[in-house]
């Protein structure tokens, strides 16, 4: 039975449920094939192909369910968690089903770095362990990032409470019971799930690396203001939400923001489309990009659901799904109006918004709720979550579902903030940092568009193994150096889209989660003959397919 709704099954709840994610255990590892096949066939008949497809090309024993809104689109996991193909192993699988004439196209589903990573994994310097670096002076209110944002003055231009009626869901690593977030008339637990543990209840069992996480983040969108006390045993004081009047709907994909399953998101991203969220915010995401998000993604926004997604902490990137065309992508900013240099940047970046010693609720096992600051695009994603409740709330959701249907509704929304909705201080970079830092007045009082502008179109499936989207994992580098080395992977520049089509997905994930390996690719001169290092070799023995390593040139 496919997540559909409240009342929806996953499909560990049916005996195939995959192991826990260990707490400490970060490598990557199979979660099973995605795949596509025609949705104009009716959802009967295409699961019925779906199942056959599988069945003829896989060996072994799977379960092929549908997503119930993402238009054709399925998970196949094995029956016997235990039997769950090894990394290595999957990318021939994909390839198997791929090539199927009945498949549009097939990906393996495999568990990834995610969107808070181990800086040595990433290769680059991050945060103090623990986030235990001294806090900005200017960050010492509890409201200093709605200030920031002007989101105060927003709240006085809503009718009504802020972002009364509209919804938010909110994947990450579920919620507890702490009192900025507890009002059980706005957490609407009843309508969430958990991904994770394949239960109704997605409630944060506060283990792993980032226990609490989910908690934390919600308490940026929803808390109530400080001064107005949050459920019965708040003690009035604390976080205060960016639309303290939101209702949050909690759905459980993780147990810790350094790791990332894309297909628990595709599930959740379904789930909340099948329950008429109006907002999506993801404080989450991986290095390298999948179908699935894209295509569960685009059918939010063709429900009229606004996608918002943490631009990356540590990696030289925008992460997915944050990078993808139909997804706004937020940096984190201080309160000195400057860039967290920990942010991911680029061209992906649509805006900016705080994210540096912001308040947030603080949930620690054994009961322990509590506030405190802490940084990340999480938090920053959050905040513009939440200005998206109040310019909902403040021009009718139903109003702006009738004048822009469909996905023109979120480009109207990214038109506004990357326009009025951001203010630009002295020097900022735009090429980088995005549009500017969030502005909720100027959002909240922007004319609206008299026709929706055109919806973004979420690239292809082809796209994903082109050039120019490889290229990202290279940021310091000149772009035609990049494609000259795909050049030479493949052979030639003649070979290489072939050689993208056949081994794309799969060099995306090496390129994405090994420092190492990108270091090797780029090699040039009589460096290039020696043998790769052992942290290459290692790698590639533990996640690399052997038909790519027969494939792969003398690194």
């Amino acid at each position: 039975m496919a997540v559909s709704g409240p009342k929806g099954m996953s499909m560990s709840e049916k005996g195939i449920r995959l192991p826990a994610t260990a707490d400490e255990d970060l490598t990557p590892r199979s979660e099973g094939l995605m795949l596509a096949v025609d949705p104009a066939l009716g959802a009967a008949a295409a699961t019925r192909l779906a199942r056959r497809v599988i069945a003829e090309t896989l060996p072994g024993d799977w379960a092929v369910e549908r997503l119930a809104h993402a238009g054709g689109l399925y998970q196949a996991l094995r029956r016997q968690p235990s039997l769950q193909p090894l990394v290595r192993g999957v990318w021939d699988l994909a390839r198997r089903a791929d090539a199927h004439p009945d498949v549009v196209w097939a990906e393996a589903a495999v568990i990834q770095p995610g969107h808070d990573p181990d800086p040595g994994r990433v290769g680059r310097r991050g945060p103090r362990s623990g986030g235990r670096s001294r806090p900005l002076p200017c960050s010492a209110a509890p409201e200093w990032s709605l200030d920031n944002t002007r989101l105060p003055e927003a709240f006085d231009l809503v009718d009504g409470p802020p972002g009364g009626g509209i919804v938010v869901a909110h994947p990450d690593t579920g919620y507890t019971i702490h009192p900025e977030i507890r009002d059980p008339r706005r957490l609407a637990v009843g309508l969430g799930h958990d991904f994770e543990a394949g239960r109704r209840d997605p409630r944060d069992p506060l283990r792993g690396r980032s226990p609490g996480h989910g908690t934390a983040t919600a308490s940026v969108i929803m808390s109530a203001r400080g001064d107005e006390g949050n459920a019965e045993g708040g003690d009035g004081s604390g976080v205060s939400g960016a639309a303290p009047a939101a209702t949050l709907v909690p759905l459980r994909v993780s147990s810790g923001v350094v790791h990332f399953s894309f297909r628990r998101l595709a599930l959740a991203i379904d789930h909340a489309i099948g329950i008429d969220c109006d907002i999506i915010s993801m404080s989450l995401g991986g290095p390298f990009a999948s179908r699935s998000l894209e295509q569960v993604l685009g059918a939010a926004a063709a429900n009229g659901i606004l996608g918002l997604a943490a631009a990356g902490n540590v990696w030289p990137w925008v992460v997915h799904p944050a990078r993808l065309a139909g997804v706004v992508a937020v940096a984190a900013s201080n309160c000195r109006d400057g860039i967290w240099r920990h942010s991911a940047a680029g061209e992906a970046v649509d805006i900016a918004a705080p994210g540096q010693d912001v308040w947030r609720a603080l949930a620690e096992p054994r009961g322990r709720y509590t506030e405190a600051r802490s940084s990340g695009t999480s938090y920053a994603v959050a905040t513009v979550a939440g200005a998206a409740a109040l310019w909902l709330a403040r021009h009718g959701r139903e109003r702006l579902r009738r004048s822009y249907p469909g996905a023109a509704l979120p480009a109207a929304f990214r038109q506004l903030l990357t326009g009025a909705g951001a203010r630009r201080p002295p020097g900022w970079d735009t090429a980088r940092h995005g549009a500017g830092i969030l502005d909720a007045v100027g959002l909240v009082t922007a004319a609206l568009p008299r026709r929706g502008p055109s919806a973004a179109r979420p690239p292809s499936a082809a796209g994903i193994n082109t050039p120019a989207e490889l290229t990202h994992f290279f940021p310091a580098r000149d772009a035609d150096d990049v494609e000259a080395t795909l050049a030479r992977l493949a052979g030639s520049k003649a070979d290489m889209s072939a050689y993208l089509t056949r081994y794309g997905d799969e060099l995306r994930f090496h390129l994405a989660t090994s420092p190492a390996f990108r270091a090797a690719l780029m090699r040039r001169g009589p460096r290039a003959a020696r043998r790769p290092s052992g942290a290459v070799q290692q790698h590639l023995a533990r996640y690399a397919s052997p038909e790519l390593r027969e494939a792969l040139p003398p690194l």
